[in-house]
């Protein structure tokens, strides 16, 4: 059951245990749970919080679901990617999701497009997901997603899971990380030009930032030269796999202006 949609079902009780503790929900709470397997998670998360949504693609886990949950749940039958949480009018949540590996970075964007309704996710994700998320410069799991989403979220990695926690057993590691929205964006800027620097910078890992820049798919229709944006100047032989995200802030202002004259 649901192996088609790429879902491995938790078998050791004790991973829900410590899923509950770190979400630490209140009586007063409203979470979403993305996906409810057997619903054994869901029945525990519903005796603790005041209301649990459950958005669920696959019709036999509800059925399997249904029978555990009180009446405190509201069950969404839907395809998380393209309803996101159009359907949940409550205006502040925290969800809660053991997700399909194959479309972690998907569901990471529905989070981003919903931040201002979420107070956190915590997530079970693929090991290597997780470590693109929190790498930091010079890393070599750092990339164009590590940096997007240091944009929206703060992350912090809680704890590892072991793939034999499983049934079926995947061929990965999990781990569990949280993803706390920031109150305020590290800075104001049109994210769709910093999105393609970001971008950019990553396109030929073993090429110059002043190249990727210039001749990237993502910003080659701009017509930028690396003599005329002064950050190059500074940094004549800097790769992105390097930079901070301040550092790419201070790139987007450069080529930012540049657009503005």
């Amino acid at each position: 059951m649901g192996h088609k949609l790429g879902q491995v079902f938790i078998k050791d009780k004790n991973i829900f245990e410590k899923l509950i503790r770190y979400a630490d929900i209140q009586p007063d709470n409203i979470v979403v749970e993305i996906g409810c397997g057997e619903g054994y998670l869901s029945a525990e998360m519903a005796k603790k919080c005041k209301k649990l949504y459950i958005i669920e693609i696959d019709p036999r886990c509800i059925e399997l679901t249904v029978p555990k949950l009180p009446e405190n749940v509201t069950i969404i039958e839907a395809d998380i990617l393209k309803t996101g949480f159009s359907e949940i009018t409550e205006p502040r949540f925290r969800v809660i999701a053991n997700i399909p590996y194959y479309i972690s970075a998907p569901i990471v964007k529905v989070l981003i497009d919903y931040k201002d309704k979420l107070d956190s996710a915590i997530l079970m994700v693929q090991d290597e997901f997780a470590r693109k998320l929190l790498a930091a410069p010079g890393q070599k799991d750092y990339g164009s997603f590590s940096v997007y989403t240091r944009y929206f979220f703060h992350t912090d990695w809680l704890f590892p899971v072991s793939r034999t926690c499983f049934r079926p057993v995947p061929k990965v590691e999990s781990a569990v990380i949280r993803m706390t929205p920031h109150e305020n964006p590290p800075f104001e800027c049109d994210i769709d030009l910093f999105s393609s620097i970001v971008r950019s910078a990553f396109w030929g890992r073993r090429k110059t930032l002043s190249n990727c820049v210039t001749n990237s798919p993502y910003l080659s229709h701009l017509g930028l030269k690396a003599a005329t944006i002064p950050f190059f100047t500074k940094h004549p032989a800097v790769r992105g796999e390097t930079l901070s995200i301040l550092q790419f802030y201070e790139l987007y202002q450069d080529i930012h202006a540049i657009l503005q004259n």
